[in-house]
């Protein structure tokens, strides 16, 4: 079953790197007083560019959630880093992007980090029950932290204050998705289609899939991508792991000694975001 799961898993951050290739060339450069406007948006979904993106990323969300339903979102999650390392193979039949030193360092790092934590961790399923406080408490924090990200990505004059805001928005919302999809996953598992549609989870899902999409959109405008893009590829995981333990009851590996092995193999897989995504060399202003 963790076969499916890492290959469901890959295939949907392969997809993402394309769909983020594609939104990208789509959203160009806007000037800042225009980001999170609804006239930004509308030029951005008539693009025909960011609808053959969309499509791809629709698919990546329905190999997402097959991946979520077979596993936990600490193996899922973190294993959708891997779309930085498809965007540079992407990058580099497009525009002959020449891979140095330093991205064959960071592709490395990000695989056996990611390769790391799943040994180490040996992350399994929780059996945590349902109950609608935690989530409340969950959704009310990470929205929260969602609209401050989005009002300092607005009034601020720094290109690169922008980007990490508008990153981290993106990663936030991104995150609470992989939350939404986990917990409808269970509904479904535990009482049937008749137990999804009654609850909220499937239809916060949908508001928040749409969202996520727009905030996005604004992230890859918002300023230079090497600071969005990392901050996106690290903040994600990193949160969808902190709800798979501390909400579903996901469990992992806790003696010491596995704590400094888990500890270590983040810490390179982060070097390696921060290294590939921060590369000049991936940093390319699309334009529409």
């Amino acid at each position: 079953m963790l076969i499916f799961v890492l290959l469901a898993g890959t295939a949907a951050a392969a997809l993402n790197a394309g769909s983020t290739l594609l939104q990208r060339m789509a959203t160009g450069m806007p000037h800042r007083r225009s980001l999170f406007s609804r006239k930004f948006a509308l030029a951005v979904t008539r693009h025909p560019l960011f609808l053959f993106g969309l499509v791809l990323q629709i698919i990546a969300a329905g190999l997402h959630i097959l991946a979520l339903s077979q596993g936990s979102l600490l193996v899922v999650q973190p294993l959708l880093t891997l779309d930085l390392v498809f965007l540079v193979i992407y990058l580099y039949f497009r525009y002959r992007l020449k891979i140095g030193a330093r991205e064959w360092l960071a592709v490395g790092a990000i695989v056996a980090g990611l390769s790391g934590l799943f040994v180490i961790a040996d992350p399994k399923n929780g059996q945590t029950p349902y109950h609608l406080a935690p989530w409340l408490l969950t959704t009310g924090l990470i929205c929260f932290g969602i609209a401050l990200s989005i009002l300092i990505t607005k009034r601020s004059p720094s290109p690169k204050i922008r980007a990490a805001a508008a990153g981290i928005a993106s990663a936030c919302a991104y995150a609470l998705n992989a939350s939404y999809a986990k917990l409808s996953l269970n509904l479904l598992r535990q009482g049937g289609f008749h137990s999804l549609f009654i609850h909220w989870p499937l239809y916060a899902l949908l508001v928040s899939a749409i969202f996520s999409i727009f905030l996005m959109q604004n992230a890859y405008g918002a300023g230079p991508l090497v600071i969005s893009q990392p901050l996106m590829e690290s903040v994600d995981p990193l949160l969808s792991s902190v709800i798979g333990i501390f909400i579903f009851g996901d469990i992992v590996n806790h003696s010491p000694l596995a704590i400094v092995g888990e500890s270590l193999s983040a810490l390179l897989l982060l070097v390696g975001i921060i290294s590939l995504g921060g590369s000049k060399k991936i940093y390319i202003k699309f334009k529409p």
